[in-house]
């Protein structure tokens, strides 16, 4: 935990017994909820340094979380091609069957009373982004697959390609999924990919790739 102010660290807090992908902070900013490939929820407090709940349930990775506060409820998405909602005390409530592959994004309405699920391209299956270097131009390039995925894959299988500009530049030195960036309620993703070059580090987004 960081002060975002001064960028001060200012906690550690350990729970999980496998590596964290997830983390949301409640809309109050005092909790906040993570998830883990353990298949567990913790929910914490930040100025406490053990889980105030753990949310259990999910029979594979938690892969996304997300804390409403009025209503207050929590959502949690898995590997287990699941969505549950959770009562404010940690209660289950329902499970969201319906996706073919694992579940990576949630978002809400700000009124709480709708929820969407999805991953990379909106269709139910895993997908997948890498970063390389063009073999003729020298520039870098990001290719995404979309799912499903399985067997091996080359350039020439890859549903988007992404083309940097700088001959000896690194596009797709870094990629992130990222949420509805583009504010139009889709459950498409977006794409982050950073491309350092000459000294200098860019960051490109790319909305709703499909």
């Amino acid at each position: 935990i960081w002060n975002a102010a001064t960028g001060e660290h200012l906690r550690t807090v350990i729970g999980h017994s496998g590596q964290v992908l997830t983390v949301a902070v409640a809309p109050s900013g005092r909790q906040f909820a993570s998830g883990s490939r353990d298949r567990s929820v913790k929910l914490w407090d930040l100025y406490i340094p053990t889980p105030l709940q753990q949310l259990t349930g999910h029979t594979d990775a938690v892969n996304a979380v997300l804390v409403q506060a009025e209503p207050a409820w929590s959502a949690t998405a898995g590997s287990d091609k699941l969505v549950k909602l959770w009562g404010a005390d940690g209660t289950p409530l329902r499970d969201l069957p319906g996706h073919q592959a694992a579940v990576l994004r949630l978002a809400a309405n700000s009124a709480g009373t709708q929820l969407a699920s999805g991953d990379a391209n909106g269709d139910g299956q895993d997908d997948l982004a890498v970063g390389g270097r063009d073999a003729n131009s020298g520039t870098g390039v990001v290719l995404l697959y979309n799912g499903p995925l399985a067997g091996t894959f080359t350039h020439a299988d890859a549903d988007v390609r992404l083309n940097g500009s700088v001959a000896g530049g690194q596009l797709g030195a870094a990629i992130s999924f990222a949420g509805d960036l583009g504010g139009t309620g889709s459950v498409k993703d977006s794409l982050l990919v950073s491309e350092p070059s000459s000294g200098t580090e860019s960051v490109h987004l790319f909305l709703e790739i499909e």
